[in-house]
């Protein structure tokens, strides 16, 4: 048998994270159809260092008002010891000599500095299957405007000039492209189901059914963010989780009416001009259906 990779999932944000990282959260070991004693299982690296596996990634998701687990942010694994991460990274390369394909997601690696990704690959020490989901960019900025980064009132034009450049994905696929010990990338559209999308291309079993985790902002929670210009302070995506689960206890049905639009013409023409090189670009790093 050939050497096992470690898989991970690097994002991207709204595309699917929040779906795919519960369903792995709460059945994280699965088999692989065809290859006897090789499993995959889900597992995360916190912010300490520590190597999380079965109850620890439901300890975790307990106390995350989204109810699932994802590993810490490369910026903060950096800040560590680095002994941290290679005694992480020894845990891994056991659960791959036991024949475990590990798995590790978060959806905000795929934004990554190139050293940052670079010193996190390199201390991993093993082959690497990077996997990407993606959107277009008009509606992955519509999204992040509503559930993470709104700009203060008035002109949009900084925000969106900022912002455009976190949905040239092809300027972000390069980096993880070029990490030490990567040796596949797979670039996918997030225009189905994610979990059932990730479960055929590493080829295990779904679940029977797709839980709706993290879904668009509804029109009401918009114009309640419309209404109270929120502080810095509230993670207008936590708030989010918040309200679903509200409505879904009071039984209130959320869905009055479709989001507000956002970006008028000339606006969806800044967008258009600032991705349309990477987007291009995308088409080479991608297999054909994707493509």
């Amino acid at each position: 048998m050939s050497e096992l990779p470690i898989v991970l999932h690097v994002g991207a944000p709204k595309a699917g994270s929040s779906a795919l990282q519960h369903e792995l959260t709460w059945r994280p070991r699965r088999p692989l159809v065809g290859r006897p004693g090789v499993c995959c299982e889900y597992v995360a690296i916190d912010a300490s260092g520590e190597l999380l596996r079965g109850d620890a990634l439901e300890g975790f998701a307990a106390l995350f008002a989204a109810r699932y687990c994802m590993s810490a942010g490369l910026d903060d694994l950096a800040r560590l010891d680095p002994a941290r991460l290679r005694a992480a990274a020894g845990e891994l390369a056991a659960l791959r000599a036991a024949g475990t394909i590990p798995v590790l997601s978060y959806e905000l690696w795929l934004h990554a500095g190139r050293e940052a990704i670079d010193r996190f690959a390199s201390l991993l020490g093993a082959p690497l299957r990077v996997v990407a989901y993606l959107r277009d960019p008009v509606s992955w900025l519509r999204s992040l405007y509503w559930q993470r980064r709104r700009p203060p009132e008035g002109p949009r034009g900084a925000w969106i000039a900022e912002h455009a450049a976190w949905c040239r994905w092809s300027d972000h696929i390069a980096r993880w492209r070029a990490a030490p010990g990567v040796e596949r990338v797979d670039v996918r559209l997030a225009d189905r189901s994610v979990p059932r999308d990730f479960a055929s291309l590493l080829g295990f079993e779904p679940d029977s059914t797709d839980a709706l985790v993290n879904p668009g902002v509804s029109g009401e929670f918009a114009r309640f963010l419309e209404r109270h210009r929120v502080g810095p302070a509230l993670h207008v995506s936590e708030a989010k989780f918040a309200w679903s689960r509200w409505t879904a206890a009071a039984g209130v049905a959320d869905d009055f009416d479709p989001t507000p639009a956002v970006f008028d013409p000339a606006e969806l023409a800044t967008i258009l001009a600032a991705t349309d090189g990477a987007t291009s670009a995308l088409l080479g790093q991608c297999d054909a259906a994707p493509a």
